[in-house]
Order: C-alpha cells, then structure tokens, then sequence
C-alpha cells in the first residue's frame, strides 16, 4: 500500500499546527539538535524525513540497538564514535548535508547521558534524538540536555487522522466508505500507523478493523482475537511495534499467575528471547516478527485454555517491569 511522500505539505498533526512551525522555526534560528518526545505514530520521523526532504538534506537513521559491538567494547564509544562519524561525514555520491535521526535516546542515556552534551558542536549537522519515554523530563537529565530544543509530539485527533486515511485510500483506489474510515481512524487513539495498519488490514483482507485497540480489553479476549489462527492479523498485530511492548508487559504480569516451576521458567525465557529482538526492531521486519511470534505463541503456552478467578485483568503494571 502506498502512502504520500514524506513531505512537510503531508504531515500530520492536530488542529492546533504548532509541531512543524516551532521546529521550522527553530531551524531558522541556526539551532540543530533537537529531542522529538512522543508516542508511537505522532509523526517524529515522518517530520524529520519530511524536513530533510524538502531541504535537500541527506536523511540517515541511526538506531543504537543494531550497533555491534563486542563484549570488551566501551559501549558509550561505540556510540559517540558512531554519531560523530555519521554527523561529518558525506556520501560518496553526493556532497549534500545531512539530517541525523537517532532512535531511543534513553537506550543513550542509560549507557552514558554525558554524549549528548559532548555532540553538541562536533559539526553544523542537524541531529534530531527520537524519545517515548519520560526520562529526558527528569530533574538529573537536564545537564546533557540544556543545548537541545525539545518538540513535544501529541496524539493525533481523529478527524486530522480520518482526513489522512482518506488521502490513503484514493492514493490507493481503496473501495471503502467514509463511515469505515472514521470508524478506522476513531480506533486509532491518535497513533496514525495504528491507522495505517487497520487500513492496511482491510485493504488487504477486506475485513473489519482488529479489535485489538483497547488496552482495557479482557487480555485472554485479546489473546484469542490476535493468536486465532488468521495468520494475517497476527502479521497486522506485530507490524505496531508498540503494541507489541504493551502485549508483551501483559505477559510477563499473567505468566507468574498460570505458571510454576520449569514452565513459568521456560514461558519467561521464550518471552525474553522475544524482548531482545524486539529492542532490535525499527522497521518492518517481517522475518523477526514471525520469528518473535513463535516466541510469543511458545511464551503464552496454554494461557488462554482458562484463567484461575483471581487473576486481575486490569492494564500492566508498568514500572515494575520497564
């Protein structure tokens, strides 16, 4: 399926169209570092695509989890080298400047926070640092983060999602009424690649948005739902890599609860083979993901063959595991 070019006529975001003038804006000014913080599907790397595009910018996309390096390696050097070397140098084939877009901050600020201060004048190369989390607001992030302009990226409202979706589907001469898409991009809760991906699903299979969306939803119901045999909906469910995180912080609450000893072992270890490749995952990559459904079929075990009353079905506990 076709989807418009990443241009900044085509980005996507709520009414108020603060997002694309404020870092514009900020770009006029000379700054160049910058930290996109936001969900999933808010439009962090469609902005930064769509920016290098219309300013003839080379866009490269580094994501720290795919970095090799050894054991005995200084993994904040892997890091620091790699960004530096990345942020002077050119192609071979063209002499363009580029735009940086570093995924996972956190992964950076965990392993040293102090690079961030120490790229700040390595060139005149606009580099943008991809944030989901809440650890770039914390009280002891603000030294390494002072020379950087942050962009808060918010959910996007449906009617902006369903006018986008409505582009897709004539791009794509996608035979669906105006009541299903708003219905699609109703489902969406402001992510538009989940809008994208239900719109992917019914083009592809004619059949009707997943009912997978709500976190609140019973999770056996949506064991059931997603692990049915329909080889295509399981596809559909992994290609939202957030979606996965959240299935898998829902295992690893309800594993301990159905099982003990060697299984609860073996359901744990099946899940965390899953994680580290999941953390490898920026992309649609289509072998890992069916490989980390096997992982996930062989992690849930019989978790949907029936539940003792005393499970709680409530949303994942997350500080407890991330």
């Amino acid at each position: 399926m076709q989807l418009p070019k990443e241009t900044l006529s085509n980005f996507v975001e709520n009414s108020y169209g603060r997002i694309k003038s404020q870092f514009i804006s900020a770009i006029e000014r000379g700054k160049k570092r910058f930290i996109f913080s936001g969900a999933y599907g808010t439009g962090k790397t469609f902005l930064a695509k769509a920016f290098a595009n219309d300013s003839g910018l080379d866009f490269k996309e580094i994501n720290l989890y795919t970095l090799e390096y050894g054991d005995e390696d200084d993994v904040s050097k892997v890091f620091y080298s790699y960004i530096t070397q990345e942020a002077v140098s050119t192609s071979l084939f063209s002499q363009k400047k580029k735009l940086l877009y570093v995924t996972d901050i956190e992964k950076l600020m965990k392993v040293n926070p102090s690079i961030l201060k120490r790229i700040k004048d390595i060139s005149d190369t606009v580099i943008v640092f991809e944030s989901h989390g809440s650890d770039i607001f914390r009280a002891d992030s603000r030294q390494f983060i002072s020379d950087y302009i942050i962009i808060n990226f918010y959910k996007i409202n449906a009617k902006n999602v369903d006018l986008y979706l409505r582009k897709v589907a004539a791009m794509n001469s996608i035979n669906i009424s105006g009541a299903k898409l708003a219905e699609i991009a109703a489902n969406s809760d402001g992510n538009i690649m989940s809008a994208i991906t239900d719109l992917e699903f019914y083009y592809t299979t004619g059949g009707v948005t997943p009912i997978h969306r709500n976190p609140d939803s019973n999770i056996f119901a949506r064991l059931n739902s997603i692990f049915s045999g329909n080889v295509s909906s399981v596809d559909t469910y992994l290609s939202s890599q957030q979606e996965v995180k959240v299935f898998e912080i829902w295992l690893a609450e309800k594993i301990p609860l159905v099982f003990e000893g060697h299984s609860l072992y073996m359901a744990f270890e099946y899940l965390s083979f899953s994680d580290l490749l999941l953390n490898k995952i920026k992309a649609q990559n289509w072998v890992f993901l069916k490989y980390i459904r096997f992982l996930l079929f062989n992690a849930i075990g019989s978790l949907s063959n029936g539940m003792p009353a005393r499970v709680d079905y409530s949303g994942p506990k997350w500080n407890l595991y991330y």
